[in-house]
C-alpha cells in the first residue's frame, strides 16, 4: 500500500451532455454522445433520494465509455439526476461518480482525444483503487446476472468509497487544448442564433470542444510551502543563541543554542507540526536571498526571515513529537528540508487504544530516511517503559513505515498505524530466549510472530503436555485470502505421543465455514473417567471435520458437513469440551429455504464412521408453515410435514440388534388457533391433528430392547385440543425509596398465564399426557444510577408454575413445564432418542412434564455488585423436593469477588447413593498490587466426596503476569498443574492457560 490513499487517481471530470434513463412527455434529449456501459456479476441498488442512485458491484466490474475501458474487482457507482433545458426541451441527466477497488486497470483508446477525454497515462495496471467523476452524453446500460435492492450505505466497501471520494481535492479547471469555435451569428441576428445549415455548437465538433474545455486531468501536485523553523524558550526562559564564524561543508552558517528550548515547524493545515525539545543544539541555517516559499513577515527568535534554519543537531533529553509519534533520544540530527534524521539511543513510543497499553521501540540507532520511514539497529520492542523490560522482542534491524498521519480507508483521524519489518527476531523473558525467527512483519499493534499460543503443564492422564498453535500463513510464508484465518497445531503428550493438525475458518460475502483436522500416533490409553478406561483400537488416531454454508439465490441455503473419527472414544479423550457441548459429528447435505413465514428443507445424511450410531437419511424433506393468518386474522394456521427414507446404523461396538434396512417415515401436524380477547385477557383456543407413518415396525418402542413388539401398526394419529391465555397489569409507586436497598421508585409488573391441553390417540404406543399449567410471572423494577443518568433495572423477578398431569409417569425427575414441548413428535417415537445421532436429541420422556409439580425461579439484584438467585422443583404427588438451588455472588470493589451456591437434585444415583447435594464456592482475592489468589471448591455432601478443587496464584510484574494453577477433578480422577505467563494486553504471546486473564486489571481475552 502506497503512502497516498489506495493510489487514488481522479481520471477526469468530463462535463459532457449527459444521458437519460427515460424522458416523459415532450421532454426529449437535445444532447447526444457516447454511451456508458457498466457490467458486473452482481449488483445491489439503492435509491438514496429521488433522482439519486447508488449501486454496488461485488465481482468483475467493467466500465466502457467511448473508446476507453476500466476494470476492477469491485465498484461503487453514484448516479445523480440533473436536468438541462435547451430551446424548450428538458433533458434528464446523471452525474456519475465511480469508485473502483481491487486490481484496477484502465485502457485508453486511440479515439480518446477526439472524444474530449483526457487520461494521465495510456494504461494503468494493478492500482488498488481509483475514483472517476464524469458525465455521459449518451445512454447508460447496466448489465448484471444478479440484482438486489438493499441499503448498501452501511457496508465496508461503501465506507471505503466514501473515504476515497472525500479525500479528493477538486483541481483547477484545466486549460483546453484549443479554443472551441464560437457559433457564427447572422448579421441581422443580435441574439446570436445560428445560421441555417450551420453547426449549433452543441453537436459534432463543437460539442466535443465544449467537453474538452471543461476536462480535468490528474490532480496536479500542490506546490510545497516551506514554513520557517521557530526557536523559543520553555517556561519563560529565553534560549541563548550564539552565532559562530564556522560554516558547514554545504556552506551553511552555524549557531549554537543552550538552555532548555523548544523548536518547531509547521507542516501544513492537514499535518501536525514537528516539534523538538532539548538542552542544547547546533543550528545550521542559510543566509542570503529569501526563499520565495518562505514567509517574510515571520521572524524566528534571533533570526531574520532571510536566515532560514535547514537542519539541527540536538543533545540532552531530546523529545521529538509529530502528531501521535513521539521519539526520545540522547543525540539527534534532523534535516528539515529532506525530512531525514538520525537519533542515538532512541525510543519510539506508540499507544494502542484498543488494548490500552503502550508500545515502545528502543533502538541503538534510529534513522529517519524519509518523512514516514524509519530504520533501526539493535532494536527492542516491548509494552514496558522500563530500560530492561522482563518481556520483550529483540531484532538486529527494523524498518518502520509510519502511516499514522495518512487518511486511509477505515481509519479514524488520530489512529496510529505502523508497519514494520524485523530481522533476526528473538522473544525474551528476562535474559532467556524463548523464541527465535529470522524474519517477520508487524504493525506494532499485531505482531506477525508465527506462534499464536503455547501451553505447557502436567496432566495425570496425558503426562507432561506441550500444546502450541501457530499462524499457519506466517509459518509457511503464504498470504491468506481475505476473510480466512488458519492455525497450525503441534502438540506433545508424554503419555500419548506427538500430534499435529490444522484449523481453518473462512467467511465471504455469500458463505462461511471451517475445517479442523488433527492426527496423533497414540501410544497410551484413554482415561475417560475415574472408572472408565479404554485401549485405543489402533495407534493412528485423529479426526477431520469440514463445515460449509453457502447462501444461494432466492433465500436458499446449502450446508455441507463431513466428520471422520478414527474411533469411538477419540473425541471424548482429546476434545472433551467439544464432545460434551459441541455439535454432533455428522456427514450430511442440507438444503433449505426460509422466506416470510414458511420454510422448506431437504436433508441427506450418511455414516462414514463405523463406531457411530447414525440415523441415515436418503434424503428426507420437511415443510413448515408458521403463523399463517386465515379469515382476516380470525384464525392462525401452523403446519409441519416430514417425509423421508431412513436407516438406523448402530455402532460396531454395540450389541443392540436393530433392522438395518431402509424404511419410510412420514409425519404431519396441523394446528389451528383462534386468538380472542376479553378486556385485558388474551386467550387462544387451539386444535391440532397429527398423523404418522412408519413401515419398519410401527410405533413400537420395544424394538430398542429386541423384546419383540406387540404393536405392528405402521400408522398412528393423535388429536389435540387446548387453550392458552395470558394477561398483564402493573402498578407504579414513585414514593418507595431506599438508599440502603438502592431503590428509587418501584414498578410491579404481574403476568398471569395458563395452558390446558388434552390428547386422544389411535394407538397406545403414541399415548400423550394431558396437562394443565398455571403460571405467574412477577417483576419489580426500579431506577438506579446518578441523577440525570438513571436506568431501569429488574430489582426482583419471581416466576411460579403449577402443572397438573392426570395420567402421571412413575419416572421421577425435575420436571418443568415448557409449552413448546407439550407433545412428543412422531419422529422421536419412531426413532427413539436413546439411539445416538438422531435429529432430535431428546428422548420420549424428555418432552412435556411427567408428574404434578410446582416450580419456581427467583432472582434478586441487591445492587450492581450483589445478586441472589434460587430455583426449585417440587413433586406434588411424591411430596418431595426434586430440585433446589440457591446462589449468591458479590463483588467487593476493588479486591474481592466471590460466589457461593448449593444445588440439590433428588432423582439421581451416584454409585448407589441416591440424590446429589453439591456445594460450590469460588473466590478471587487481590492480596496486594502484586498478588492475586483464586480458589474454587465443589463438594458433594450426599456422596461424601470432593468433586473438584482448583487453586491459582497470579503474580503481577510490570506489564507481565505469572500464573500458577493446580486443579484436581475427582469426577474424572484427573490432576492438572499449569504455569502461565502472559504480557498485559497481548494475548497472542501467552504461554500456558489464559483462563484467568481478566484478573489484576488485565483484559478479559478468553
Amino acid at each position: 500500500m502506497q503512502r497516498t490513499l489506495n493510489l487514488i487517481f481522479l481520471l477526469g471530470l468530463l462535463i459532457l451532455p449527459q444521458f437519460s434513463f427515460g424522458i416523459e412527455g415532450s421532454s426529449t434529449s437535445a444532447f447526444a454522445g457516447d454511451d456508458l456501459h457498466i457490467r458486473g456479476t452482481s449488483v445491489k441498488t439503492w435509491q438514496k433520494a429521488p433522482g439519486d442512485y447508488v449501486m454496488e458491484f461485488d465481482d468483475e466490474f467493467t466500465l466502457e465509455f467511448g473508446d476507453n475501458e476500466a476494470r476492477s474487482n469491485k465498484a461503487v457507482v453514484w448516479l445523480k439526476t440533473q436536468k438541462t433545458e435547451f430551446r424548450g426541451s428538458v433533458n434528464q441527466e446523471y452525474q456519475a461518480t465511480i469508485y473502483l477497488s481491487g486490481r484496477v486497470s484502465v485502457y485508453k483508446g486511440k479515439a480518446n482525444l477526439a472524444a474530449g477525454v483526457e487520461f494521465a497515462e495510456p494504461t494503468i495496471n494493478g492500482a488498488e483503487a481509483l475514483v472517476v467523476k464524469f458525465t455521459v452524453p449518451g445512454e447508460v446500460f447496466i448489465t448484471a446476472e444478479k440484482r438486489f435492492e438493499e441499503d448498501i450505505t452501511g457496508g465496508q466497501l461503501y465506507q471505503q468509497a466514501i473515504a476515497a471520494v472525500g479525500s479528493i481535492i477538486p483541481a483547477p479547471r484545466a486549460t483546453p487544448r484549443y479554443e472551441p469555435p464560437k457559433p457564427e451569428k447572422d448579421a441581422d441576428d443580435e441574439a446570436g442564433r445560428p445560421k441555417k445549415g450551420k453547426s449549433t455548437g452543441l453537436f459534432g465538433a463543437d460539442k466535443k470542444a465544449a467537453a474538452a474545455e471543461q476536462a480535468v486531468v490528474l490532480l496536479p501536485k500542490k506546490p510545497e510551502f516551506r514554513y520557517p523553523v521557530n526557536v523559543s524558550g520553555i517556561a519563560g526562559h529565553k534560549p541563548v543563541i550564539e552565532r559562530t564564524e564556522q560554516t558547514s561543508e554545504d556552506g551553511l552558517a552555524v549557531a549554537t543554542v543552550t538552555g532548555r528550548f523548544y523548536i518547531w515547524q509547521r507542516q501544513g493545515d492537514e499535518k501536525p507540526p514537528i516539534e523538538f525539545q532539548a538542552d542544547s543544539a547546533v543550528l545550521f541555517y542559510r543566509t542570503g536571498k529569501e526563499d520565495s516559499n518562505t514567509p517574510t513577515e515571520t521572524e524566528e527568535a534571533g533570526f531574520s526571515a532571510a536566515e532560514r534554519i535547514v537542519a539541527v543537531y540536538l543533545r540532552g533529553n531530546i523529545v521529538m513529537t509529530e502528531g501521535q509519534r513521539l521519539i526520545r533520544a540522547d543525540e539527534m540530527y534532523y534535516d528539515f528540508d529532506h525530512k531525514q534524521g538520525l537519533a542515538v539511543n532512541a525510543t519510539l513510543r506508540n499507544f494502542d487504544q484498543s488494548r490500552e497499553i503502550p508500545i515502545y521501540v528502543h533502538a541503538k540507532k534510529l534513522r529517519q530516511i524519509s518523512e514516514d520511514k524509519f530504520t533501526g539497529e539493535n532494536v527492542v520492542i516491548t509494552n514496558s517503559e522500563f530500560y530492561m523490560p522482563q518481556f520483550r522482542t529483540e531484532a538486529s534491524k527494523i524498518i518502520i513505515t509510519d502511516k499514522t498521519n495518512l487518511a486511509l480507508p477505515g481509519k479514524a483521524p488520530g489512529d496510529s498505524l505502523y508497519e514494520a519489518k524485523l530481522y533476526n527476531v528473538k522473544m525474551k523473558l528476562d535474559q532467556n530466549t524463548i523464541f527465535y525467527w529470522p524474519y517477520m512483519r508487524s504493525n506494532l499493534n499485531r505482531s506477525d510472530i508465527p506462534i499464536k499460543r503455547a501451553r505447557t503443564g502436567y496432566d495425570s492422564d496425558f503426562g507432561m503436555t506441550v500444546e502450541t498453535e501457530w499462524h499457519q500463513a506466517r509459518l509457511f510464508g503464504y498470504k491468506e485470502p481475505p476473510g480466512q484465518t488458519s492455525e497450525f497445531l503441534l502438540d506433545y503428550y508424554s503419555e500419548h505421543g506427538a500430534g499435529t493438525g490444522t484449523e481453518v475458518e473462512y467467511k465471504n460475502d455469500d458463505s462461511f465455514g471451517n475445517i479442523s483436522a488433527f492426527f496423533i500416533y497414540d501410544k497410551g490409553k484413554d482415561e475417560l473417567s475415574r472408572d472408565r478406561e479404554s485401549e485405543p483400537p489402533r495407534p493412528e488416531r485423529g479426526r477431520v471435520r469440514a463445515q460449509h454454508r453457502q447462501f444461494l439465490e432466492y433465500d436458499w441455503q446449502l450446508t455441507l458437513e463431513m466428520s471422520y473419527l478414527s474411533d469411538e472414544n477419540y473425541m471424548e479423550s482429546f476434545h472433551r469440551e467439544e464432545y460434551n457441548i459441541g455439535k454432533e459429528q455428522e456427514t450430511l447435505v442440507h438444503l433449505k429455504r426460509i422466506k416470510d413465514n414458511w420454510g422448506f428443507a431437504m436433508l441427506g445424511k450418511a455414516r462414514i464412521n463405523d463406531s457411530s450410531d447414525v440415523l441415515e437419511e436418503r434424503p428426507s424433506g420437511e415443510f413448515h408453515l408458521a403463523g399463517q393468518s386465515l379469515f382476516d386474522g380470525k384464525m392462525t394456521l401452523y403446519s409441519d410435514s416430514e417425509l423421508g427414507s431412513l436407516r438406523q446404523r448402530i455402532s460396531n461396538t454395540r450389541s443392540i440388534n436393530l433392522p438395518g434396512d431402509h424404511f419410510t417415515f412420514a409425519s404431519h401436524r396441523t394446528e389451528l388457533d383462534m386468538p380472542l380477547s376479553s378486556g385485558p385477557i388474551k386467550f387462544v383456543p387451539f386444535a391440532a391433528a397429527m398423523f404418522g407413518y412408519d413401515d419398519r415396525a410401527g410405533f413400537d418402542r420395544s424394538i430398542l430392547t429386541a423384546q419383540g413388539g406387540q404393536n405392528d401398526e405402521s400408522t398412528a394419529a393423535i388429536g389435540e385440543a387446548g387453550v392458552r391465555g395470558s394477561t398483564q397489569f402493573w402498578k407504579t409507586d414513585p414514593t418507595i425509596k431506599s438508599r440502603f436497598w438502592d431503590i428509587n421508585g418501584i414498578r410491579h409488573i404481574v403476568k398471569p398465564n395458563f395452558t390446558a391441553v388434552f390428547y386422544k390417540e389411535t394407538e397406545t404406543a403414541v399415548e400423550q399426557r394431558d396437562k394443565v399449567n398455571l403460571g405467574l410471572s412477577q417483576v419489580w423494577q426500579t431506577k438506579r444510577g446518578p441523577a440525570g443518568k438513571q436506568r431501569i433495572v429488574d430489582w426482583m423477578r419471581l416466576d411460579l408454575d403449577y402443572t397438573w398431569v392426570p395420567n402421571p409417569s412413575e419416572l421421577l425427575r425435575a420436571d418443568r413445564f415448557m409449552w413448546n414441548k407439550s407433545f412428543v413428535p412422531f419422529r422421536t417415537m419412531a426413532v427413539p432418542g436413546m439411539i445416538n445421532s438422531d435429529l432430535s436429541e431428546l428422548g420420549f420422556e424428555d418432552y412435556g412434564i411427567g408428574r404434578d409439580s410446582i416450580s419456581a425461579d427467583y432472582i434478586w439484584r441487591l445492587s450492581d455488585m450483589t445478586t441472589l438467585y434460587s430455583d426449585s422443583v417440587y413433586d406434588v404427588k411424591g411430596a418431595n423436593i426434586e430440585q433446589f438451588g440457591v446462589g449468591f455472588s458479590q463483588t467487593r470493589w476493588p479486591n474481592l469477588t466471590y460466589y457461593l451456591s448449593s444445588r440439590y437434585i433428588r432423582s439421581t444415583d451416584i454409585d448407589g447413593e441416591q440424590g446429589s447435594h453439591v456445594l460450590t464456592f469460588g473466590t478471587t482475592y487481590k492480596l496486594s498490587a502484586r498478588y492475586t489468589v483464586l480458589y474454587s471448591q465443589q463438594y458433594d455432601t450426599d456422596y461424601g466426596k470432593n468433586m473438584n478443587t482448583c487453586v491459582g496464584l497470579i503474580r503481577r510484574y510490570h506489564r507481565l503476569y505469572y500464573g500458577f494453577t493446580f486443579n484436581y477433578d475427582e469426577t474424572l480422577d484427573r490432576t492438572t498443574v499449569m504455569l502461565s505467563i502472559w504480557p498485559e494486553g497481548v494475548k497472542e504471546l501467552a504461554l500456558g492457560s489464559r483462563r484467568y486473564m481478566g484478573i489484576g486489571n488485565t483484559h478479559v481475552e478468553e
